[in-house]
């Protein structure tokens, strides 16, 4: 009977020995997978912003390039061409990777850019703050393309502009709306603008003027059109501004995220008309 009991007991260890170490071997594997993965974004990551600052020596290029940057991050394009002009060693791939990274973790666009200049690899920067490396290189794709194809924008055929003259006037009323904001984003990098442009916003949206001053400061990357719609969908459908500033960052236009939630984009441009008038009126 002793024998049994310890035969059972000893059979008992050795199975449990060997699934601990089925287990610990899958875990390795696991790891390796994940590095190796990791391994490979990062080569990829680093590839494509070695590529666009490659590009950024053309002038149609870079001013696709610029375009493009201010797109991806909601950032007024003025902002950006000065920030050229500051860090002309960083290339138009490292200022938007910088905002990119400003944008998520509220911190400043130098701190990023300082950290690059230390040595460190914009891959190691983003992955240390948390960022998705693949959803990064979808936007390093996109300002990529724009860049290779700087005229593809102006290069429309005579047939294509008889289609955009034949569309209906929801689509007119999308591109007057996608215009407005970036006006609205390129008048806010004054002082006395920027206050006058929050004031309007608080009373087109009935948001409280300190709580957009808060949120301004949450989202300092943001231009006034911007916040402006942002806030509007979300007071209309109780979902935050961060989110819905977020699927901007994620590539659709305003008129797109306007239309998805239903809103209607006569009333927002008319909004958006008068907050502009009332920055345009600000004391210089």
């Amino acid at each position: 009977m002793k024998k049994l009991t310890l035969l059972l007991t000893t059979t008992a260890l050795f199975a449990g020995f060997n699934l601990n170490a089925a287990d610990d071997n899958k875990a390795k594997a696991d790891q390796r997978r994940t590095q190796a993965e990791r391994r490979e974004t990062r080569i990829d990551i680093d590839r494509r912003i070695q590529a666009i600052n490659r590009l950024d020596s053309k002038p149609a290029a870079k001013m696709a390039g610029l375009a493009a940057i201010s797109k991806e991050t909601a950032v007024p394009l003025p902002t950006i061409e000065a920030e050229i002009k500051d860090h002309p060693t960083v290339g138009l791939a490292g200022i938007f990777l910088a905002h990119e990274l400003s944008t998520h973790t509220h911190k400043p666009v130098d701190q990023f850019i300082k950290q690059r200049q230390a040595g460190k690899t914009w891959t190691a920067i983003a992955t240390a703050n948390g960022e998705n490396l693949a959803a990064i290189d979808a936007k390093l794709a996109r300002i990529e393309e724009a860049m290779q194809n700087p005229g593809a924008a102006s290069g429309a055929t005579t047939g294509d502009r008889t289609a955009v003259r034949e569309r209906d006037r929801t689509v007119d009323a999308t591109s007057t709306l996608d215009r407005r904001v970036n006006e609205l984003n390129r008048l806010d990098n004054q002082g006395a603008a920027l206050r006058q442009g929050l004031a309007a916003v608080s009373k087109e949206t009935a948001v409280p003027l300190p709580t957009l001053e808060e949120t301004q400061k949450q989202h300092p990357n943001a231009g006034i059109g911007a916040l402006l719609i942002a806030q509007e969908i979300s007071v209309r459908t109780q979902k935050s501004v961060a989110d819905i500033l977020r699927l901007y960052s994620d590539g659709k236009s305003w008129s797109q995220i306007a239309q998805d939630h239903k809103q209607d984009l006569t009333a927002l441009e008319q909004k958006l008309a008068r907050v502009e008038q009332a920055m345009r009126d600000a004391p210089k």
